[in-house]
């Protein structure tokens, strides 16, 4: 009983619950229509606003369009107005402008007419004259043959005759004229030529003063490092001006090539410079006043070894009896130079041709012509300040420190601007002049294969494809660099290297092979940045 009633019970509710659900469903579905219908009419009102906005939205503008058209044809019409007025304007000018250049044809086609008429006129009047001329010239010919015909039969000569016989009378004259004249140029060119070649010297000396200064007065010291270089200098450049006030030189440090520039007239000053620039660098702590005390110990010094120098000198040749005062000068000689040769070698050379000469000659006189060949030059390691030709100043020296009159003599005339005397002076003048005359073949020789050597070079640059080529091995080989880009391939650096061989061949004097070295470099470089 009680089970059936629950059951009765739970299919009413559920019939409530399924009928409540339709009921709920129903009402739901007529909400969402009326709502559907009342969004409808929304959307209608909203496009119906819209569709009216953009309606007068349009109107608007068709007529601010209209407007704007309106004024663009104003404007095109004001426009075309004013250029069709320019144009008019422009004809007009036109038209003066033809008018007017057709009034200058006119006016010049009748000066050319003009001109036409004036020169046939002219040329009718250069006719006649023309005419007239021949008519004279005929006339003179005439008369000139008869009057040579009557000069011939006054004088009983021909033509030719006259013209010899006139020949040899002006030809007399001018002979005597002449020579007057040459005598006075003569005496006029005694009389200046000594002022001229003192003049052609003076030029000379001026021209190549700077090339022989710059050659025998410079002396260049590489530098260590910056510190050395702070050394040098010192604060202000008070280091610097020390040692150029001690040395007696001008010094000048390049920054860039990192190297002291020696400058001085005196070998022996720009020695000692040297030698104390060296032993300053070697130094920790630079001053002045220590700068001072370096340069007088380096002269004691370098003294003391020219001294010993000159001593170990006079003793190899044999020489005993010699003032100290001459020796130390004699060891100077070792930083002399002359004519590219150091002069202490030239003087032992010439003490020892010296001697020779004597000794070939029958001459009791060797010993002395040794003495002599070794003091001939010293005047050249005496300082500077002191004046007067070398030879001269050379023999007054030996003269004040106890050489004998004949050494002296032969010392002061050993250039030959002294007449000689005795045969010891002949015999220094023979050893002086062959030494010369060495000294100017060797000079001669290396002028001559150093041109050798640049004509070599000129004769590779002139082919083709060519940058640069370089003499090497005195002469016995050239290399050829090409440049890549003209020289492509080996076949051609093969026909290269045959016709510059040829040329060579052709074109110098060859008393030996030389080697032709072609060589070509192609290089690319890029940079990874």
């Amino acid at each position: 009983m009680d089970t059936s009633l629950l059951i009765i019970s739970l299919s009413i509710f559920i019939i409530g619950l399924l009928t409540g659900a339709l009921f709920f469903l129903i009402h739901s579905r007529l909400n969402l229509n009326r709502r559907e219908q009342n969004l409808k009419k929304e959307t209608n009102l909203i496009l119906n606003r819209a569709k009216s906005q953009a309606n007068k939205i349009e109107r608007q503008a068709k007529q601010k369009a209209k407007e704007k058209e309106f004024e663009f044809k104003k404007n095109l019409d004001k426009q075309i107005k004013s250029e069709r007025e320019k144009l008019k304007n422009k004809e007009q000018q036109l038209k003066k402008q033809e008018e007017n250049l057709n009034i200058t044809n006119q006016l010049k086609e009748n000066d050319l007419k003009k001109l036409e008429s004036e020169i046939k006129s002219e040329k009718e009047i250069l006719e006649i004259s023309q005419k007239q001329l021949d008519s004279l010239k005929e006339r003179l010919e005439k008369e000139q043959r008869d009057s040579e015909k009557t000069l011939e039969q006054i004088a009983n000569m021909t033509k030719e005759e006259a013209k010899e016989q006139l020949k040899k009378f002006y030809r007399k004259e001018v002979q005597d004229k002449m020579a007057k004249e040459l005598l006075e140029i003569e005496e006029e060119m005694k009389a200046n030529q000594e002022q001229k070649a003192k003049l052609l010297l003076a030029q000379a000396m001026t021209r190549y003063s700077s090339e022989m200064t710059s050659e025998q007065t410079v002396e260049t010291l590489p530098i260590i490092d910056s510190f050395s270089k702070g050394k040098i200098i010192g604060r202000e450049g008070m280091n610097i001006k020390a040692l150029e006030n001690n040395c007696g030189v001008d010094l000048l440090i390049e920054e860039e090539q990192e190297i002291i520039t020696l400058s001085c007239f005196d070998p022996v000053r720009r020695a000692i410079a040297r030698k104390s620039i060296e032993k300053i660098m070697q130094e920790d702590r630079v001053n002045p006043a220590f700068i001072e005390k370096i340069v007088e110990k380096i002269k004691k010094d370098f003294f003391s070894e020219t001294a010993e120098d000159g001593k170990k000198t006079c003793f190899e040749l044999g020489i005993y009896d010699i003032h100290p005062e001459i020796t130390k000068v004699i060891g100077r000689l070792r930083y002399h130079f002359l004519e590219g040769q150091n002069l202490l070698k030239y003087s032992i050379e010439m003490a020892h041709l010296s001697s020779l000469l004597a000794t070939e000659l029958e001459s009791d006189k060797q010993k002395v012509a040794n003495r002599v060949g070794l003091l001939h030059s010293i005047g050249l390691g005496i300082p500077h300040f002191v004046e007067g030709n070398y030879s001269l100043v050379g023999s007054q020296f030996c003269q004040k420190y106890g050489e004998s009159k004949e050494v002296c003599q032969a010392i002061a005339c050993h250039e030959g601007k002294k007449e000689a005397k005795t045969l010891l002076d002949h015999i220094i003048q023979c050893a002086y002049n062959l030494s010369q005359s060495r000294l100017i073949t060797k000079r001669t020789l290396s002028k001559n294969h150093i041109k050798r050597l640049k004509d070599l070079e000129s004769l590779a640059n002139s082919f083709d494809g060519v940058k640069r080529s370089y003499a090497i091995q005195t002469g016995k080989e050239i290399r050829v660099l090409v440049n890549s880009f003209k020289v492509t391939n080996d076949k051609q650096m093969a026909l290269l290297s045959w016709d510059i061989s040829k040329k060579i061949k052709r074109e110098m004097n060859l008393n030996r092979s030389i080697k032709v070295s072609v060589i070509r470099e192609y290089k690319i470089i890029e940079h990874a940045r």
